[in-house]
């Protein structure tokens, strides 16, 4: 695995946590482009069928952590 698919890995394996302190700070510890990237993502795999539900479930989870803690909006 290289380096850079080890940073991916660690970024979503703390996006799809529900650990709310992990989901926050790897999302803010994201440049924009890469924030609207995962935001995107994260979207997608809450309104797209083919995913796992646990990973439906999380990444609806992260999208409601980040509302929470006033990161994003309500409109995204």
């Amino acid at each position: 695995m290289t380096t850079q698919d080890s940073f991916l890995e660690n970024i979503w394996d703390s996006l799809l946590s529900r650990d709310p302190k992990k989901i926050n700070t790897v999302y803010e510890s994201l440049d924009y482009d890469s924030q609207q990237t995962a935001l995107n993502h994260l979207k997608r795999m809450t309104s797209e069928e083919g995913w796992h539900p646990e990973q439906n479930k999380s990444a609806a989870i992260a999208l409601e952590t980040l509302k929470k803690a006033g990161i994003i909006s309500n409109g995204h």
